[in-house]
């Protein structure tokens, strides 16, 4: 219990830090994640919106191919990309480093931290499972 109380503390203090830029995945590339399972920072001269975001794209080729088929991109990425610990644990949405992320089932999450990501990962199914009924409610 006191770990879990101090992982959300430090997510509480993380949040600063990633919520400032305004591209969704704070300007990492969707295309990276989903075909190389790769954090790699976009740019802005290559954006899209989808479904009210802007992401940011390595390039104008990788740009074409999510521009072709957003929706494969996108709906990979889980809870809008918000760390996953925290909406499980919480149901607060927490800003996440885009770094530091897990893939479970072909689908992507995100944490604030190592230390919300290790604890997800020691039993990803439960977390996965709480997440999704917080974030039903925080949508």
């Amino acid at each position: 219990m006191i770990k879990k109380i101090l992982v959300l503390i430090s997510l509480i203090f993380t949040f600063a830090l990633y919520a400032e830029d305004k591209a969704s995945l704070g300007g990492y590339c969707p295309v990276a994640y989903v075909n190389m399972g790769k954090a790699i920072k976009g740019d802005a001269k290559f954006s899209s919106s989808a479904n009210g975001k802007l992401y940011y794209f390595v390039n104008a080729d990788i740009k074409k191919i999510f521009d072709k088929n957003p929706e494969q991109f996108t709906k990979p990425i889980q809870y809008d990309s918000f760390c996953a610990t925290a909406i499980a644990l919480s149901s607060n949405k927490i800003a996440s480093d885009p770094e530091i992320f897990s893939e479970v089932d072909k689908k992507f999450y995100f944490f604030s931290n190592k230390e919300a990501k290790e604890m997800f990962d020691k039993d990803p199914k439960e977390f996965i499972k709480k997440a999704d009924k917080n974030w039903k409610s925080l949508k």
